[in-house]
């Protein structure tokens, strides 16, 4: 095959995933509500990605990547009718997204992606504190604020390139790379440690963050725009909190842990915790 050739599939590759990165990142930003779902969806839109990519880079016959495009565009565009037709309920959303759009605010699909999972880690984070504090529990507290750095940083890092010229690390992983070199390693060594230490926390924060629970055959009828977790009672009661986990059926469970085992691969085996700049 030609490199020209190869080169304009390549293009057209690139182009469609960009796309899809693009659209099911104002999907999650707008339509899904639940920071853990939303989380999920990014991580499957990731990993098939991922997969379209390895595909493309092993298949040796034109035909079979030509293929491999046109699955990758099929999806891209059920990705944007399912996004159109789930942002026209809900008129604010609608025009939210349009302004969104027009003016090009999440064109650099990769930035968006590291704002939004930046700002999904750095609420988790202040979620955490807050719960710590309401049910004392300090190590929950200091959990959640080292998730809410490693968010703003990974927010920062996220737009440095719309700032610069090219993508800058920011304090945090600063941190780490100064506190590797003291330790007799290179900077590559603290992008590891960053990234283990957030790995572990977006872990501990998917699994142990507490959620309120309520009695379904509970005789009381909730009053109208009474939200759980609003009113006195719940702040002093610790155990009407269960964990993300035990909130969580069979089938989630088990998806968590395979996309989990998969992001840990990709971040530890396959070096994705490199910081390039």
């Amino acid at each position: 095959m030609g490199t020209s050739a190869f080169s304009h599939l390549r293009y057209d590759l690139d182009n469609y995933i960009l796309e899809l990165q693009r659209i099911s990142t104002l999907a999650a930003s707008f339509l899904i509500k639940d920071s853990l779902i939303r989380s999920d969806y990014l991580l499957e839109i990731d990993n098939s990605i991922r997969d379209y990519q390895s595909r493309f880079d092993a298949e040796m016959n034109p035909q079979k990547r030509i293929e491999i495009i046109e699955e990758l565009k099929a999806e891209v565009k059920l990705t944007e009718r399912e996004y159109q037709m789930l942002r026209m309920k809900d008129r604010v959303i609608y025009v939210v997204t349009d302004v969104f759009e027009e003016h090009g605010v999440l064109k650099y699909a990769k930035i968006a992606g590291g704002v939004v999972g930046g700002g999904l880690e750095t609420w988790g984070g202040f979620r955490l504190n807050r719960l710590g504090k309401s049910l004392n529990l300090r190590a929950m507290r200091g959990i959640g604020v080292m998730l809410a750095a490693h968010g703003l940083n990974n927010v920062y890092e996220s737009v440095s390139p719309l700032i610069y010229e090219h993508q800058k690390p920011g304090l945090l992983r600063k941190i780490y790379r100064e506190a590797a070199k003291i330790s007799g390693f290179d900077d590559d060594a603290g992008d590891l440690a960053y990234s283990g230490v957030e790995f572990s926390l977006t872990v501990y924060a998917a699994i142990r963050t507490p959620v309120l629970t309520q009695n379904p055959g509970r005789l009381a009828i909730k009053y109208l725009g009474d939200q759980p977790g609003t009113g006195k009672l719940f702040r002093h009661v610790s155990n009407d909190f269960i964990s993300k986990w035990a909130s969580k059926n069979g089938a989630m469970k088990l998806y968590f842990t395979g996309s989990s085992f998969h992001k840990a691969k990709a971040e530890f085996i396959d070096e994705d915790y490199k910081f390039d700049y």
